[in-house]
């Protein structure tokens, strides 16, 4: 049997990728912005180089610097490889602008593999940052991007914030079979978190519109303002907290 490669520093074929390739290594090169399509082909190639090696550096790459979130930690997952095939993808913000960067794109790509193919380790270390953290940060947000790769994934992710109830969790998500195979409705939910479906769950608007059983959101071209309006960055997440909100059913956000 031929032996996995075991090399952690290339990891993208230069003869396939040559303008991505050149960008891997180099701060200011990284920051630059990629297609749509070359950061899904990234994206893919990334993570199957990735799986082929024996043993990887896994680490989560959190953020608390986003400028929206205003402080509150989440990590992403990538959307190309979460989420392939869902009607929203095109729009998604977490496929558009800085999320395009090779940097941006690579800790999204190793959070992913590092739950898909070292899971216990994965929330093994997601746990430790919460219990560190938890005196410091009340709140958390899953996914900045990306969504939930399984049933499995929503409830390895719901046991993990019960242990936490000093900590209040945001779940946003379109992956709404994968929730409902784990419970059936909000007030299954653990008592610390907040789970909004988002109308591109449901196969279409008027279904959505029935939905009672969960918490939800949509978008909007233009919104306008209002008491359901999320403020975006100009407030922040720290200072508005809407979505943390269980007393809210239903936010909108302006379409990206």
């Amino acid at each position: 049997m031929k032996a996995k490669q075991n090399n952690t520093k290339k990891f993208i074929d230069p003869a396939t990728f040559p303008h991505v390739a050149g960008l891997l290594g180099n701060k200011n090169r990284a920051k630059a912005w990629l297609t749509t399509e070359t950061a899904r082909n990234f994206s893919q190639r990334y993570f199957f180089d990735i799986s082929k090696m024996e043993k990887y550096p896994f680490r989560i790459h959190f953020s608390d610097d986003n400028r929206k979130m205003d402080g509150i930690p989440t990590f992403a997952f990538n959307p190309f490889l979460t989420c392939p095939g869902m009607p929203c993808l095109g729009a998604c913000y977490a496929t558009k602008g800085t999320f395009l960067t090779v940097n941006k794109l690579k800790t999204e790509v190793e959070n992913t593999a590092y739950y898909f193919f070292n899971k216990k380790q994965f929330l093994k270390e997601l746990d430790a940052y919460l219990t560190l953290n938890e005196l410091f940060f009340p709140y958390f947000r899953y996914f900045d991007g990306g969504d939930f790769v399984s049933a499995q994934n929503v409830k390895d992710f719901l046991e993990i914030s019960k242990k936490h109830p000093k900590i209040k969790f945001l779940i946003r998500t379109k992956k709404a079979d994968f929730v409902k195979a784990c419970v059936k409705n909000r007030y299954q939910l653990p008592a610390n978190v907040v789970l909004r479906l988002s109308n591109f769950s449901f196969s279409n608007f008027s279904e959505f519109e029935k939905q009672n059983d969960f918490l939800t959101t949509d978008c909007k071209k233009n919104p306008g303002k209002g008491p359901n309006v999320c403020p975006g960055s100009k407030v922040g997440c720290r200072r508005c907290l809407m979505c943390w909100n269980k007393n809210i059913e239903n936010i909108t956000f302006e379409k990206h």
